[in-house]
């Protein structure tokens, strides 16, 4: 039993236990939540602009 009132670690022990939760969150959706963008066609891409002729 811890009677002087110091610390005994629940607090770290609660925020590492969220932080690993929300990264397998992250790990499992794929990292998409980060401006990943997925390219199904090419109607996904920008335009490309043309070069000037010789």
């Amino acid at each position: 039993m811890n009677d002087k009132g110091t610390p005994t670690g629940t607090l770290g022990a609660i925020l590492g236990a969220l932080i690993a939760v929300a990264l397998a969150m992250f790990l499992l959706s794929g990292g998409e939540h980060v401006s990943k963008k997925t390219v199904n066609s090419d109607a996904d891409l920008p335009p490309i602009a043309e070069g000037k002729g010789k």
